[in-house]
């Protein structure tokens, strides 16, 4: 975690399963797993506006949406 005056960075790790759609890609009750980066702009205590970057490309592809 990095603190620059009022914005945050953070690296953040979530896993899931993918039962419900993924806006028109069917579940494929397959795990993933991805790593990304989110800053944080904090404003009266409370967070203001978001930016996140992922990689989607390993994301569709760890549920088998992207076949090459």
């Amino acid at each position: 975690m990095l603190v620059d005056g009022n914005k945050v960075a953070v690296r953040h790790r979530f896993t899931g399963t993918q039962f419900g759609y993924l806006d028109d890609l069917a579940p494929s009750g397959k795990r993933l797993t991805a790593d990304y980066i989110a800053i944080y702009r904090i404003e009266d205590g409370r967070i203001a506006e978001v930016w996140a970057e992922w990689d989607n490309l390993s994301g569709l592809r760890q549920l088998g949406h992207w076949k090459p």
